[in-house]
């Protein structure tokens, strides 16, 4: 079975997943499934389901449209407010760092911003 798409998802949640624990335990609990089922779907031997890996991509904190994207020169762009996100202010930071990087190394640049208020600035 080729499976591009979920390959690429599945070598994604590798590199976020905790190595102190077992990522097949940890995908079988997540997915309410055997440990046989989750080898298969790490394997690609048995097929994600959408449902799936919406819960896998929320859990890892992955975006199933960066993973989809076809374009090497997409940039995905998402700000989360402090409010919704346990993040501290250094991550925060990184984030924004990564994502301006990612976006400095493109060679046609177009922004487009989106406010529900008029910006102060």
């Amino acid at each position: 079975m080729k499976l591009e798409f979920q390959n690429s998802f599945i070598e994604r949640i590798k590199q976020r997943a905790a190595s102190n624990l077992s990522l097949v335990d940890e995908i079988a609990d997540l997915l309410n499934i055997s440990n046989d089922s989750a080898y298969r779907r790490l394997r690609g031997e048995t097929a994600i389901s959408l449902d799936e890996a919406c819960i896998l991509s929320k859990h890892f904190a992955l975006s199933l449209e960066e993973i989809s994207s076809s374009k090497s020169d997409d940039v995905l762009f998402g700000r989360s407010t402090f409010r919704d996100q346990p993040l501290d202010f250094d991550e925060y930071l990184k984030k924004t760092e990564e994502y301006l990087m990612r976006i400095a190394i493109t060679k046609n640049k177009h922004g487009i911003f989106a406010a529900k208020d008029i910006p102060v600035f």
